[in-house]
């Protein structure tokens, strides 16, 4: 009689276990907006289906950029592929799908000849990453 019980017990566990795993894998991006926020600050966020907190680099090259890279998400085909900000740090979003890789990168044009800081925040009951782009 133990047998069965403990069978069921392995079954429920990977039942819960694999059904956790197919929602986290529908992970979507639903919108990118760009604003300019107060006391010289620029903020590109990030509408999510659920928590998520992307890799984030900088590349300091002539062209200074900052690179978001998604991995197992998927992006709402609403969302374009370049947005144009004109911002005063931040020219450009790129929005690049490598679904060989099962990648979406957002790459952040900034404006050149400038030392930028990038700050992350999640807004919880909003389900929004942001960055926070200001000059240091």
């Amino acid at each position: 009689m133990k047998r069965p019980l403990a069978t069921f017990i392995i079954v429920l566990v990977l039942f819960f276990s694999l059904n956790h795993f197919a929602l986290a894998s529908e992970l979507l991006l639903k919108d990118i907006r760009f604003e300019k926020a107060a006391q010289g600050q620029e903020m590109v966020f990030f509408e999510l289906s659920d928590f998520y907190t992307p890799e984030i680099s900088t590349l300091e090259e002539e062209r200074p950029r900052v690179v978001c890279d998604f991995f197992n998400i998927k992006i709402k085909d609403s969302i374009k592929k370049e947005i144009v900000t004109n911002g005063e740090f931040i020219q450009r979003i790129h929005v690049e799908v490598h679904s060989s890789e099962s990648k979406i990168r957002i790459v952040l044009d900034l404006v050149p000849q400038h030392k930028y800081y990038v700050r992350q925040k999640f807004f919880m009951e909003e389900k929004i990453f942001a960055l926070i782009v200001g000059i240091q």
